[in-house]
Order: C-alpha cells, then sequence, then structure tokens
C-alpha cells in the first residue's frame, strides 16, 4: 500500500428537515466513516450517518429518495456506476429509490 492511500466516506444527516449529504476522508475506514458523522454533526444536523465508505480507489455517492426517505449508498469506477450500484442496493434490500432521486454527496479518487 502506498503512503497516498486515504479512505473515503459519504454520509447524510437531517439539517431543517431535509436530508443533506456530506463527503470526508480519513487514513482508514474507521476514520474516513467517523469524519463523515463529525462533519455532518458540525453542520448542525441530526440523525448522521456514514452511508458508504471506501479505501479501494472507487467513486461513493449516496442517493436519496425523499419521498420515502430512503438514503442508499453505492460504489463504482465512476459516479454514474456509483449512483445505479446505490439503486441495485436499495432495490436488493426492499427499499427502491425512484428515478428522481438525488445524489446528496459523491466522492472519486
Amino acid at each position: 500500500e502506498g503512503t497516498n492511500d486515504i479512505a473515503a466516506a459519504v454520509g447524510s444527516g437531517v439539517r431543517g428537515g431535509v436530508i443533506v449529504g456530506f463527503s470526508a476522508t480519513g487514513p482508514d475506514v474507521p476514520a474516513a466513516s467517523a469524519a463523515v458523522i463529525a462533519a455532518c454533526k458540525r453542520a448542525g444536523a441530526v440523525q448522521c450517518t456514514s452511508d458508504e465508505v471506501t479505501n479501494d480507489r472507487l467513486c461513493i455517492v449516496n442517493v436519496n429518495a425523499p419521498e420515502s426517505g430512503v438514503v442508499a449508498g453505492g460504489a463504482g469506477r465512476t459516479v454514474e456506476e456509483a449512483r445505479q450500484d446505490a439503486f441495485n442496493r436499495a432495490a436488493a434490500n426492499n427499499t427502491p429509490l425512484t428515478p428522481g432521486s438525488a445524489t446528496l454527496a459523491w466522492s472519486c479518487p
């Protein structure tokens, strides 16, 4: 592993009644996850979560369906592939996203 390897995370929280997204990095997966939750809390949001985290040089996203409140994370070589992965994961969990679901946050190497 190179000395420039870092982990990235995307997360979400509720601020002013709206679900918002955040991204952060850290030296490893646990640190990146903690950093995105901390960024969410610093922004004054509640119900902060780390929705997707990677150290595999992949793009990651989190996608929100505001009608249902579902937030799903995904990973892929591009933002578009990561978004499709989030849709696939949500459907597999019986919490499907809608075509108009917004990408809240993303991170690519």
